[in-house]
């Protein structure tokens, strides 16, 4: 029958009329009797004054988190050890081991702000330490097990409140709370004081004491336990109250205690299961007479947001965000361990991303320094001379690279660096450009910016150097709560940074052949299913290790341009993937092992089945091969001429015509009908079929006109385009950037297949990274091919 002090929040000040996001008043007489007795502590309670909205309103500060925490600390941990500690039979003293049966249990529901207090290490410590056992409820089910929402006391506390505040009488309380609040002017934390609000507050403050106390009943709140089930009023005829009551929690639940369960929690659900079926059978079967929480009542309810624009988008429900999360046990042994990994993992992404935007941007200064040497070299400007009057020519000069002209422009476009350049072409310019007019180039834009002085400054960078290099508990805390800093919250289309967004969604729908050919209502309503499309999660937990492995097998080092851009961008191509409805569901990841396809169970591409004059696989981009006899994926593939021809030189070396065919697993594992049982004998590989079984399909496919415009979808840095300016390839450098595209898709396609079934060894990326075939002897057989890396320019 223990109560805590009183404690209310009006979020309704704005930053004009509060001078700190919240501000807390004790108040003596706001307590249950009401009497205003200012040396008795048990008569005092609290109300907060704080800003409303949310960070974006506040300058990053959520005055209801700040709120929240302050109660969870100050109130609800002090209400646990004080009952505790006046409890004769636990017999405990302050700061000593918690018995396990005096632990106490924390009921939470509520939204993101309310609840991210619980990520911080010093709650989670303060509540082990405490011996609180924190159960977070969903907060569309309260109605189904939550004491005070069953028994209607919140209901009948808003009409006594209601009924009481419009009687206007003034009292004690009142009189005292209301000079507390003018003297706040006095302290500068009312910068200026709304009389219609004051009035309205006192008005609520001055009645909570007789409405708790007409409400809060010691009948009306037993009854709120007892019909949740929390407590038993008899048992064998004599009132208890002091146990559950299993029958009424076991019919709270969702699933049906006699179904089998088989959401990824499954084995905390056998458990369970098998728990109270031991412990009481019988209520198993009279668990039936009690009304379970619909499991309508989540949908469309928990994870669906408006934006500022009226439109709906799906929020994410990371491990992390508990408020969109049905019910869980919080910061019991295995869930801190996860919430430790993820605050690590969170932790050391945050400090890779600012290592690799400050090299980045780090990069722009010493290439504009390049172009500058450059300009004046060709126009003969002395170094100590400012470059002025440079003939437009100059910039069109083969030996000005496009990456040197974009830093050029950059350093002289904006005091921050680090801005969004979206506006700035990317293309270089040609003299045809110039004479038809065209003006949106990088030529155009450096000649006329080139008597202009840098704006830039190298020191812009210092915080993202601090934060590549700082361990502190703030960037723990940061990581935790998943909010970055400012300059590296702001994301644009291009930079190393990237988060999945509508714009990516829609411009993939419709530069993708293989995205645009689906109906209007699939690319209508694909924008709005961002977590679910989002590859970032199936990058870092499976891509990238597999990835790292390939390398390792081929010996082509970490640090080669296409590999760091393959990193780059493996987080957009798998969303991409992820579009095309190919990869396995985020919340199956953690049951995914390496020997595991990643794609989807009967994902299938047949109609894009590659021949029967089928005219939509004269695309380019990547393609799966699959057995159709076993009915398994085998291999993944890339063309930047068309599949059509791929598909003709794939028959034609299936025919084991030449020593190159036969060393292939491919080829030999699958020959051709027509292939003599002499070059079947001296291939690699017994044969498993034949090659008319080798289904090839497009995966993912474009129109060639369209390469151009999809560049644009992935970031192209100064250590990437570098790499390909240097290679040694008789491509043009668009035609690079073509190829390093579609070996993306068949490299993650490939790391996507099941590799007992991959026939193929490809490292990827071949053109670039100079990786060959080599013969060896397997068991005194010559023929096997492996793969190694060769030395790349």
């Amino acid at each position: 029958g223990r109560v805590g002090p009183i404690v209310i929040n009006f979020p309704i000040f704005t930053k004009e009329e509060l001078s700190v996001p919240f501000h807390v008043i004790p108040v003596p007489g706001l307590a249950i009797g009401g009497d205003v007795n200012t040396s008795n502590l048990a008569n005092v309670g609290y109300v907060i004054l704080s800003c409303k909205g949310g960070k974006k309103e506040n300058g990053g500060i959520s005055p209801n988190e700040l709120v929240t925490e302050w109660f969870y600390e100050r109130i609800v941990q002090k209400f646990i050890i004080d009952v505790r500690e006046s409890d004769d039979a636990a017999k405990w003293t302050r700061g000593s081991e918690v018995p396990i049966n005096f632990r106490a249990t924390t009921k939470l529901d509520g939204e993101k702000s309310m609840m991210s207090h619980l990520k911080k290490k010093h709650i989670q410590d303060m509540d082990a330490k405490n011996g609180n056992l924190v159960f977070k409820i969903a907060a569309a089910g309260t109605g189904c097990y939550q004491p005070l929402d069953l028994a209607t006391l919140f209901k009948l506390l808003n009409e006594k409140m209601k009924m009481l505040t419009r009687n206007g009488n003034e009292s004690d309380l009142s009189k005292s709370f209301r000079k507390i609040l003018t003297s706040l002017r006095d302290q500068n934390i009312f910068l200026s004081l709304n009389k219609s609000k004051i009035d309205n507050i006192i008005g609520i403050v001055s009645v909570c004491p007789q409405v708790y106390q007409e409400t809060f009943t010691r009948d009306r709140t037993q009854a709120c336990f007892v019909t949740s089930g929390d407590l038993s009023k008899s048992v064998d005829g004599m009132e208890l109250y002091s146990i559950s009551d299993a029958y009424k929690i076991m019919g709270q639940c969702i699933v049906d205690w006699n179904s089998t369960y088989t959401h990824p929690t499954g084995r905390l659900w056998s458990s369970l299961r098998e728990y109270f079926v031991s412990l009481i059978a019988p209520a198993l079967e009279a668990s039936r007479d009690y009304p379970r929480v619909v499991e309508s009542w989540f949908d469309g309810r928990l994870d669906v947001d408006k934006r500022d624009d009226g439109s709906d988008y799906i929020r994410d429900s990371g491990d992390l965000d508990y408020c969109l999360h049905r019910a869980l046990i919080v910061h019991h042994k295995e869930h801190r361990e996860k919430l430790d990994e993820i605050i690590h993992r969170a932790k050391e992404r945050l400090k890779s991303k600012a290592r690799m935007m400050y090299h980045k941007y780090e990069g722009f200064f010493s290439e504009n320094e390049k172009c500058e040497q450059e300009i004046r070299k060709l126009a003969k400007i002395a170094p100590s001379d400012p470059i002025t009057n440079v003939s437009i020519e100059v910039f069109l000069k083969r030996s000005v690279l496009t990456a040197w002209l974009k830093a050029f422009v950059m350093v002289r476009d904006n005091a921050d660096i680090t801005v969004s350049f979206k506006h700035l072409p990317t293309l270089k310019g040609s003299a045809g450009d110039l004479e038809e007019g065209h003006e949106h180039n990088l030529v155009t834009k450096a000649f006329n910016v080139q008597t202009m002085p840098k704006l830039a400054n190298i020191e812009q960078l210092d915080h993202l150097r601090t934060t590549m290099v700082e361990d502190t508990e703030a960037v723990a805390e940061t990581a935790a709560n998943a909010d970055l800093p400012a300059s590296l919250a702001t994301v644009h289309p291009g930079e190393d940074l990237w988060q999945i967004s509508s714009d990516f969604i829609r411009n993939s729908c419709i530069h993708f052949g293989t995205l645009a050919d689906k109906d209007d209502d699939f690319k209508e309503n694909a924008p709005n299913r961002l977590n679910t499309i989002d590859g970032d999660l199936i990058s870092r937990k499976c891509l990238l290790p597999r990835y790292g492995s390939l390398l390792k097998d081929h010996g082509i080092p970490p640090s080669h341009y296409t590999v760091h851009w393959m990193e780059q961008n493996m987080s957009r191509a798998a969303s991409v993937l992820k579009l095309h409805g190919f990869m396995i569901e985020d919340d199956m990841l953690a049951y995914v092992r390496n020997s595991d396809s990643l794609f989807k169970a009967g994902m299938r591409c047949e109609e894009y089945k590659v021949g029967d004059g089928n005219e939509r696989t004269n695309r380019i981009g990547a393609y799966l091969m699959k057995d159709s006899v076993r009915g398994k994926f085998i291999r993944g593939g890339s063309t930047a001429a068309s599949f059509m021809k791929r598909q003709e030189g794939h028959t034609k070396a299936s025919k084991l015509t030449s020593e190159s065919d036969r060393d292939s697993r491919l080829y030999s594992l699958y020959p051709h009908e027509t292939a003599t049982d002499n070059n079947k004998n001296r291939s690699c590989e017994t044969a498993v079929g034949a090659w008319s079984q080798v289904e090839t399909s497009m995966a993912i496919g474009w129109d060639k006109n369209q390469s151009n415009m999809l560049k644009e979808l992935f970031v192209w840095d100064a250590t990437t385009m570098s790499g390909l300016q240097r290679n040694k390839g008789d491509l043009l450098l668009d035609k690079k950037q073509e190829r390093m595209m579609v070996y993306l898709f068949e490299t993650i396609l490939q790391l996507s297949l099941c590799p007992a079934h991959n026939v193929s060894s490809n490292p990827g990326f071949e053109m670039f990274n100079g990786s060959f075939r080599v013969r060896v002897k397997v068991n005194g057989r010559e023929g096997r091919r492996c793969s190694v890396g060769a030395r790349v320019a």
